[in-house]
């Protein structure tokens, strides 16, 4: 709850069990990184880009078809 985003953090496991009268512990380690979920938005960021551009190359392109119009 009060992880920081982008920070890697040690993670610590211990197991212990006894069998057949002995007691028997094992320790396990691992890395988590915290990682802050990114808006719909931003992680098709390319999709708008491409959108913006081609709405642009199609309003240009329809600014210069009517200009030939008008001039012809």
């Amino acid at each position: 709850f009060s992880a920081l985003a982008g920070a890697s953090y040690p993670v610590y496991c211990f197991f212990e069990y006894d069998s057949e009268g002995v007691h028997h512990t094992a320790v396990a380690t691992s890395m988590v990184m915290i990682l802050k979920e990114e808006s719909w938005f931003r992680r098709f960021r390319w999709v708008w880009i491409s959108l913006v551009v081609l709405l642009g190359l199609v309003f240009a392109g329809m600014l210069i078809k009517g200009r030939k119009k008008r001039s012809g």
